[in-house]
């Protein structure tokens, strides 16, 4: 999708938490009339769009409803939630600074026209105690997509102006080279 400025938005949520699945922009307009499907959709999808950066991170780690409550005999076993969601983020982070890094060593600058970044991890079970960290930070993804619209740099410096540049260019200002 087109944005009118630079910067980030979140497109979508799969598997939200409850309560991101809660939350209902339209809220005030129902004492009026009930909105359509269609018209949620949108709605949520707005507000989803205009989430600020560390509400989506918020979010995206809220493990406080999902996965249910652990007894104490659990979490002798299963790493408890909140530990789960730490080692997630910590990755998160550590990925995201190396894309920016990287970014930020490229030789020439960067276009990219709506490209997308993917941020995930498995939230369906918690991990047992005995599986080592690096396991669990394996599953969590941070990809990029969509790049059909970006733009590659241009790798190399261009050639430095002479005979053999002018006369591989053809004609420069009106003159022959």
């Amino acid at each position: 999708t087109n944005s009118k400025g630079e910067g980030s938005r979140l497109e979508g949520f799969d598997g939200p938490p409850p309560v991101l699945r809660s939350m209902d922009p339209l809220l005030d307009l129902l004492k009026l009339h009930a909105p359509k499907e269609d018209v949620k959709k949108k709605a949520f999808r707005f507000m989803l769009q205009r989430m600020p950066a560390a509400e989506v991170f918020m979010h995206l780690v809220d493990v406080h409803q999902e996965p249910r409550d652990m007894s104490e005999e659990d979490l002798e076993t299963l790493r408890a939630p909140t530990e789960a969601a730490e080692l997630v983020l910590h990755e998160i982070c550590s990925r995201l600074a190396k894309l920016a890094l990287a970014c930020r060593q490229c030789p020439a600058p960067q276009k990219w026209v709506g490209s997308s970044v993917a941020l995930g991890f498995e939230a369906g079970g918690l991990p047992g105690r005995k599986v080592p960290e690096a396991q669990v930070r394996e599953q969590v993804r941070v990809n990029l997509f969509d790049w059909g619209r970006s733009e590659p740099p241009f790798l190399m410096p261009p050639p430095l102006p002479g005979k053999n540049c002018l006369a591989t260019r053809g004609t420069r200002g009106g003159q022959q080279g």
